[in-house]
C-alpha cells in the first residue's frame, strides 16, 4: 500500500541506521502542507509504552514527522507499510553490513600475514 493512502491510528514500522525495527502508530494526517501541494504530513507515535531510550531518540529525530509525496513515497528511508518489508529491510541491510566486516577481516588478515613476510 502507498503511503498516500495512509491512515489515523494505522500501524506503520520504521527501521533505524543501526537495524532496530520500531513499530508506529499514525497519529495524525495533515493533508494541508503549507508550499508542498499533493504531499502529506504524517505524524506518528511510539506504539509500545516501554521503548528504550534509542528507540525514543531516533523517533524524535526522524520519524516523528513524516512527509509523503504525492507518490505516496516516503521521504524518509526506513519507514514501512507492513512488518514484512521492515524486517526484509533490515535483513538485507544487516547481510550488507556483514559482507563489509567479512570483506575488512580478510584485508586485516592479509596484511598480518605481510608482517612475517617483510
Amino acid at each position: 500500500m502507498p503511503f498516500n493512502k495512509i491512515k489515523k491510528d494505522q500501524t506503520i514500522f520504521a527501521v533505524t541506521d543501526q537495524n532496530v525495527l520500531m513499530p508506529l502508530v499514525v497519529s495524525n494526517v495533515e493533508n494541508d502542507v503549507e508550499g508542498l501541494e499533493g504531499w502529506l504530513e504524517v505524524t506518528t507515535k511510539m506504539s509500545d509504552e516501554e521503548v528504550s531510550r534509542h528507540q525514543s531518540s531516533h523517533h524524535q529525530a526522524y520519524f516523528r514527522k513524516l512527509l509523503i509525496e504525492p507518490d505516496g513515497t516516503s521521504s524518509r528511508a526506513g519507514v514501512f507499510d507492513s512488518k514484512e518489508a521492515a524486517i526484509e529491510y533490515a535483513e538485507m541491510s544487516i547481510d550488507s553490513e556483514l559482507r563489509h566486516l567479512q570483506s575488512r577481516m580478510e584485508a586485516l588478515r592479509a596484511k598480518r600475514a605481510k608482517l612475517r613476510n617483510v
